[in-house]
This record gives C-alpha cells, sequence and structure tokens, in this order.
C-alpha cells in the first residue's frame, strides 16, 4: 500500500531516518536523512566498474520536492569522487502494514540509474 497523506501541519511520509534495505559488500548500509524543511544528507557508498572491491564513500546535500505520493531527491554529490554525480531519485513510501518498517522504494537517473536504491527506514537512529 502506498503511502499517501499529506496532511496540513504533518511532515510528509518521506521525511526521517533512512537506511539501504540491505548490507553493501563493504559490511555497512547507506544513510539517508530526509528533513521536513525539504533539505536532506545521503551517504551512499559504491565501486567503480573496473574495480569492484574498492568500495567509494560519496556524500549528498539533498533537496527534495513532495509530489503526493511520490518524491522526487535532488542529490548533489559535495564529497567523494564527485565527477558528474549529481542525480535525481524518484521514490515512493510503501506501508507493509503492521510491525513493519517503512519502505522507501527509489529510481534514479544518470550515473547512478542501475544502482540498487532501496532503503529502509532507519529505527537505530534516536
Amino acid at each position: 500500500m502506498i503511502v499517501a497523506l499529506h496532511l496540513v501541519g504533518c511532515d510528509a511520509p518521506i521525511v526521517g531516518d533512512w537506511r539501504s534495505d540491505k548490507v553493501l559488500g563493504n559490511d555497512k548500509r547507506n544513510k539517508l536523512h530526509v528533513w521536513s524543511d525539504n533539505t536532506g544528507q545521503a551517504i551512499i557508498y559504491a565501486t567503480p566498474a573496473s574495480d569492484p572491491l574498492n568500495w567509494v564513500k560519496f556524500n549528498f546535500d539533498i533537496e527534495w520536492e513532495d509530489f503526493t505520493e511520490e518524491f522526487d531527491l535532488h542529490m548533489d554529490c559535495n564529497d567523494g569522487p564527485c565527477d558528474g554525480d549529481d542525480f535525481t531519485m524518484e521514490c515512493e513510501v510503501v506501508d507493509e502494514g503492521d510491525d513493519k518498517v517503512l519502505k522507501l522504494n527509489c529510481n534514479a537517473n544518470k550515473k547512478w540509474e542501475d544502482y540498487p536504491l532501496d532503503w529502509e527506514e532507519d529505527l537505530t537512529v534516536e
């Protein structure tokens, strides 16, 4: 079920802390922090195609837009080998029901088009 709540005075369902839904090959998870002022930050690890064992850390500043059922996150690379690594993620929040964490399913463009950008609510952050 897609979460489509957008009430005046309430935060959009994308606001919060997220982590990649799977542990990466470097035993870490990507992190995504989305704030109610339409900004955020992310840490994403990736490997170059020429060296799949060499994990590189990218830091992104985020500006996001709310389109009710979909959210566009404009990812601006500010640290890492940021050569053309800015991109946009189109995401939707998915509620899988009772006692399950929220999921954030995203598709990206540019170099990140084939990178798995699926997230889950990060309940470890206080």
